[in-house]
């Protein structure tokens, strides 16, 4: 019996003194609208104490007593906030704490398009061309491999692209424009190919996409180089 009454005094003084060292904060946390914030982190200035907010913005935090502690109240989506106190032994204390939402201003992005039209030709390999089997044995025998390019006779060395007319294929050679390139008619001489393969030193080829220098033609460009 004696020794149940002195484990209850121990037990009693035990507590008035924990009572007496530590003290407790509790409150809400909302956001400017006055809405409760839930998963709200509450860090400590001094280590292993903290906790979070509930799903009703609420807290509760036993803090030591006459230590003069910072509260962090951080949360994503939101301004942190640091608040500063010292409590007495054994007080409750209510802190409620309003957020403010975080707004992260983009600063200034300015966008400058450069294209490289030079990308748009394709440039022609008289190597291929050599081994490429054809009929005509024309240039223009390699522009029709080209997605887009049609003939409607193989023997002819005019070529569509895209649907467009024949005669809407720009040609150039050593930076000159060539008109009407194919004075040819239907039916005479018309595989004859006024390009030289042998004397070419490049040719480069565009199906759409080049500028306004090449001219008004709708459909290609061959750009020949002697």
């Amino acid at each position: 019996m004696t020794i149940l009454k002195a484990y209850l005094f121990i037990s009693i003084l035990t507590q008035s003194v924990i009572a007496q060292v530590y003290s407790t904060v509790f409150g809400l946390v909302s956001d400017a609208q006055n809405i409760p914030v839930k998963a709200v982190n509450i860090s400590v200035s001094i280590p292993d104490y903290g906790t979070i907010t509930n799903d009703n913005g609420l807290f509760e935090l036993q803090l030591p007593a006459n230590v003069n502690l910072t509260l962090t109240f951080s949360c994503v989506g939101y301004v942190s906030k640091e608040i500063s106190l010292r409590i007495q032994p054994g007080e409750k204390k209510e802190l409620n704490v309003a957020l403010e939402t975080f707004v992260d201003e983009l600063q200034e992005v300015e966008i400058i398009e450069k294209s490289d039209r030079s990308a748009v030709f394709v440039p022609l390999n008289m190597k291929d061309f050599k081994a490429l089997p054809n009929v005509s044995g024309n240039i223009e025998s390699l522009l029709k491999t080209f997605p887009g390019v049609a003939s409607g006779n193989e023997l002819s060395s005019s070529y569509s692209v895209r649907g467009g007319n024949f005669d809407e294929n720009l040609i150039y050679v050593n930076d000159i424009e060539v008109y009407r390139p194919f004075l040819i008619r239907s039916g005479q001489q018309e595989g004859l190919s006024f390009v030289n393969p042998d004397m070419v030193s490049s040719i480069r080829f565009s199906a759409g996409g080049f500028d306004a220098s090449y001219g008004d033609k709708m459909s290609s460009v061959l750009d020949i180089k002697y």
